[in-house]
């Protein structure tokens, strides 16, 4: 029979191990260092007492959390065995922090790294919305490369201040990415861009390994290289380039890339070009089958095949050089009564028109035409308007909403002009004067009759006169 007191030391052995058992959750008191005890309190009821800590947070089973608003400095490595989760701020500096736990910084909290971490984050972090993570470093932050333990996930926002970002580890994002001028981020492993994912800035962005797009992309700032790996589109997730964006692709593989619809179907071809955007799509020239490849007409497309369609010709055949000023799509074509003129349409019967300049002597005055550009509220353009100067500058106001120009005739001498120009109308406009640049210089609004306008200051050369009664280029002595 065993003694009673023998039973009794027993139970007091358990008692005594299980509370010795019991995790130790530490979080912070006040601002300061992560090594310094008074900066930490403890628990070890599960956290409903706290009391001053016995021992700094480093290789401990409890929980550890920053609250707001403390700041805590951590400059030397820590070992997280459990869930660092931070409602403040915490400015690392110094060290690694490894170890089988995990790294939470909540809606609120910022997490600044202040140093070139190259494996120094050997723990997952998740960056929870509304969090923020500052690369104050001015080398390269690298995630952790030998192990899952450098998993990071962004559903808040990193920003890039002095230094560039590089995952080593998966990289699951749906927050915002600021990457400024001058800044890089790597995608060097498996990296999941899901829906959410926001792009800011103009700095570049590379990616090396494989990189899944899995949400609509219209990249207007960043220049994008494609190094290695492979860069997958998720379906109807298109990325889309605009003015403003580069690509470079030097390696690897375009995943998701195909055909969007087989214009010309058959071995021949629909020879797409002329790519611009207008009113949110891509518009383009092609040959369809039902011309027999004899002449092309305008396409639209939102990257499907259903999407994929050809606008209505509306009196001509053949465009060309198109661009996308003003609303309205500008182009070269073939009409039924002329040769190759300026048209421009809105893709309505009502809002096709052909452009014609009222002074010309030639029959096909863009038979040598190149592309057009929208500039300064023109559009400039190169054709053979006269004999009498052969192919040239020209540009077309676009300020003015209306075709007038192409019915009231303006005179304009002498030509060359020395201090003044006489510019005659048959009714009031506006006109602007162009350089050879591309610059407006100067601009009147002139009355119905003869209006001297006033050349003083401007240097010899020539100039591009442009009013709604007509573009005129002049040489100034």
């Amino acid at each position: 029979m065993r003694s009673p007191y023998h039973l009794l030391g027993a139970a007091a052995f358990f008692l005594f191990t299980s509370v010795w058992a019991r995790a130790q959750d530490c979080r912070s008191a006040a601002s300061g260092n992560w090594h310094t005890l008074s900066t930490w309190e403890q628990s070890t009821d599960g956290g409903t007492t706290w009391g001053p800590a016995a021992a700094i947070p480093n290789n401990v089973s409890g929980a550890i959390s920053i609250q707001a608003p403390h700041t805590v400095a951590l400059s030397t490595s820590l070992t997280l065995n459990s869930v660092l989760t931070n409602n403040g701020t915490i400015n690392w500096t110094g060290g690694q922090i490894s170890g089988s736990g995990n790294f939470q910084n909540t809606s609120g909290a910022v997490f600044n790294i202040g140093f070139t971490a190259t494996d120094q984050l050997g723990v997952p972090l998740t960056n929870q919305a509304g969090g923020t993570v500052n690369q104050n470093g001015t080398g390269t932050f690298s995630t952790y490369q030998w192990s899952a333990a450098g998993t990071f996930t962004n559903a808040g926002t990193i920003n890039l201040v002095n230094g560039n970002w590089l995952t080593q580890q998966a990289f699951h994002n749906s927050g915002t990415i600021h990457i400024p001028s001058g800044r890089l981020i790597t995608f060097n492993y498996t990296t999941n861009l899901n829906t959410g994912t926001t792009f800011t800035g103009t700095g570049a962005i590379t990616s090396g390994s494989t990189t899944n797009q899995n949400f609509p992309w219209t990249n207007t700032t960043h220049a994008l290289t494609i190094s290695g790996g492979t860069w997958t589109n998720a379906s109807g997730q298109p990325l889309v380039f605009g003015l403003g964006s580069s690509f470079n692709w030097t390696e690897g593989t375009l995943a998701g890339t195909g055909l969007v619809r087989d214009i010309h179907p058959g071995t021949n071809s629909s020879l797409p070009s002329n790519f611009i955007e207008h009113n949110g799509q891509l518009h383009l020239r092609a040959f369809p089958t039902t011309l027999g490849n004899s002449a092309a007409w305008i396409w639209k497309s939102d990257g499907t095949q259903a999407g994929t369609v050809s606008l209505p010709t509306f009196g001509y055949t053949d465009p060309d050089n198109l661009c996308s000023p003003e609303g309205r799509i500008h182009f070269t074509a073939i009409g039924s009564t002329t040769y190759r003129q300026l048209w421009r349409t809105d893709g309505t019967a009502a809002g096709t028109n052909e452009i014609l300049f009222p002074a010309s002597d030639v029959i096909s005055p863009f038979s040598g035409a190149t592309a057009l550009l929208s500039c300064s509220g023109a559009l400039f353009f190169r054709a053979n308007y006269l004999t009498s100067t052969g192919l040239e500058l020209y540009a077309l106001d676009l300020t003015t909403g209306t075709e007038a120009h192409t019915e009231e005739v303006a005179h304009v001498f002498p030509d060359p002009a020395t201090d003044h120009l006489v510019v005659q109308l048959t009714r009031p406009t506006s006109a602007r004067l162009f350089d050879n640049s591309g610059r407006v210089v100067r601009s009147w609004r002139l009355t119905a009759g003869s209006n001297a306008v006033d050349l003083a200051g401007l240097e010899t050369g020539a100039y591009m006169l442009v009013a709604e009664a007509g573009t005129h280029r002049i040489m100034k002595q």
